[in-house]
């Protein structure tokens, strides 16, 4: 019995690296995870593996319209959502004289814009559980 039995959790950036360890992890401990990317091939190719626990979704996180589009499928094919892990960012290595204006919005448009569409669409799921709790989380190396 894992400590995430029955639950519910929807993990941005899961196609590699963190985001995708954390879906190993929460399947290890019970949970059905909807993992999603912008890398759709790495993302189908490496979900695929954590087995019937795990779906992929190509979601790009900037894009409010597509955060409704994943808690719908979550919603229709586990019938709830208890746990979203806003992990997708962009790491770009440039300093502030190299950074270009196109480069810097894009950042903005993943790392901030994307975790407010994503808890926006997560507060009336959330607000369904008896027991409700949040984290956020943000790095950069």
């Amino acid at each position: 019995m894992g400590r995430l039995d029955n639950k519910v959790a929807i993990i941005t950036g899961a196609a590699k690296g963190i985001g995708l360890s954390c879906a190993q992890r929460f399947v290890n401990e019970g949970a059905r995870v909807i993992g999603t990317d912008v890398d759709e091939e790495t993302g189908r190719e490496n979900i695929s593996k954590l087995g019937d626990n795990a779906i992929f979704i190509r979601h790009d996180v900037s894009k409010e319209e597509e955060w409704k589009k994943v808690f719908a499928e979550a919603e229709k094919r586990f019938g709830k959502v208890d746990i979203l892990v806003n992990n997708a960012g962009i790491l770009e290595f440039n300093n502030a004289e190299k950074i270009d204006g196109d480069m810097w919005h894009k950042i903005l448009s993943v790392d901030l814009d994307g975790v407010m569409w994503g808890v926006k669409q997560a507060i009336p799921a959330m607000k369904k559980m008896v027991v409700q709790s949040s984290i956020f989380l943000q790095s950069q190396v």
